[in-house]
């Protein structure tokens, strides 16, 4: 009778660690969390893929360009009329339109969205980086231009060690002074795309 008793709260104790496990992996950031985020003073518009169920969840607004700024919205319904300047920027939808909570948002204003997870958001001399309680592991937020595209790029910070987990390419219809350097070539192996953003090599957002 003990031994049974002894075998039930050992498979107890296993089952409790394992939802502790599943509950702390839901917390992990994937790459369908994070999506390309435009607003030209009117309508605020996300791409994010149909399988991270965005519609109604809160989302963060990382600005890249020059000194790095969080804002927050919760994405509404998908609008693909409406945002369909994503869409002739070749970053692929769907897309969804996004309710902010402020209005000070710099424009226009183009950068990372990032669903929430329980995340907690840092900022240090002008650079944004999220901390996610599941694995201690610090995300940064950078962009780069290519010679008709701004390229961004969310990175996972280990051990001084830093990781592409997600790219994206947003076209523009004239050129700009190419600023990526060799981290960036490296990433876009990674992601097996290329910084040659002619028309008929244009890189596209990658989902992994």
């Amino acid at each position: 009778m003990q031994s049974a008793h002894y075998f039930r709260a050992i498979f107890s104790i296993a089952i409790g660690l394992a939802s502790c496990s599943a509950a702390a992996e839901k917390n992990v950031p994937f790459p369908n969390d994070f999506g390309v985020v435009n607003f030209d003073g009117q309508r605020a518009c996300v791409s994010l893929p149909k399988s991270s169920r965005p519609e109604g969840k809160e989302v963060i607004l990382v600005q890249t360009t020059g000194k790095q700024k969080i804002y927050s919205g919760v994405v509404q319904r998908e609008a693909s009329e409406e945002c369909d300047i994503l869409k002739k920027s070749d970053v692929p939808g769907p897309y969804y339109s996004v309710r902010l909570k402020m209005t000070s948002l710099e424009t226009p204003f183009l950068g990372i969205a990032v669903l929430e997870r329980r995340s907690v958001f840092h900022e240090s001399a002008g650079t944004i980086s999220a901390l996610f309680s599941a694995n201690n592991v610090a995300y940064h937020f950078t962009e780069c231009a290519g010679t008709e595209s701004v390229h961004f790029f969310v990175w996972e910070k280990k051990e001084k060690k830093m990781k592409p987990i997600w790219h994206a390419n947003y076209y523009l219809p004239y050129a700009v002074e190419p600023s990526c350097g060799k981290l960036e070539h490296q990433a876009m192996k990674t992601f097996k795309t290329s910084l040659n953003t002619d028309a008929a090599m244009r890189s596209r957002l990658v989902w992994r």
